[in-house]
């Protein structure tokens, strides 16, 4: 048996209407039953809505995380579970993969995705850089080419979403 008090969080980003949100709540609170085979999991499903005047405020070309003043706001979701056994690790991101996985697909279905990913809460699996638009990930890499030409950051420093 594995030492406890091992940790994930996982992101996604969605609309703000009931119809969203609650297909949102659905996808995690019917999940939770796949934590049955462990002991000692607590999951959370964290809700921190975002207004659009928050990324409006941006000048206009600034805003490398691919918001826009037209998408309206959202809803970035932060998926927390903790659980005691490593042994588990395999079973519990697969269970959040599944989560996001779901939330996503339903919010696709009712119009209300964003490709937004809060690296604060984003997990190595997620593609957080991506979800910023190509646009923006251009912007990133040519910025990182001109201060970082021989790429030492991105290639020597562990950890992190890279923009290569």
């Amino acid at each position: 048996m594995g030492s406890g008090n091992t940790t994930l969080l996982a992101t996604t980003s969605i609309g703000s209407s009931l119809p969203v949100l609650t297909a949102a709540f659905n996808a995690w609170n019917n999940s939770i039953v796949a934590f049955d085979e462990s002991v000692g999991v607590i999951s959370q499903l964290l809700v921190e809505p975002i207004p659009r005047i928050a990324y409006r405020a941006a000048p206009s070309g600034t805003n490398v995380l691919g918001l826009n003043d037209e998408e309206g706001g959202m809803v970035v979701l932060g998926l927390a579970v903790g659980w005691l056994d490593e042994a588990d690790d395999a079973l519990v991101t697969r269970v959040a993969q599944k989560i996001i996985a779901e939330i996503d697909a339903e919010a696709k279905e009712l119009g209300e995705f964003f490709e937004f990913k809060y690296l604060n809460y984003a997990m190595e699996w997620q593609d957080v850089i991506g979800g910023y638009g190509a646009e923006s990930l251009a912007k990133l890499q040519k910025v990182s080419r001109r201060f970082d030409p021989q790429a030492v950051f991105q290639r020597n420093v562990p950890g992190g979403f890279k923009v290569l």
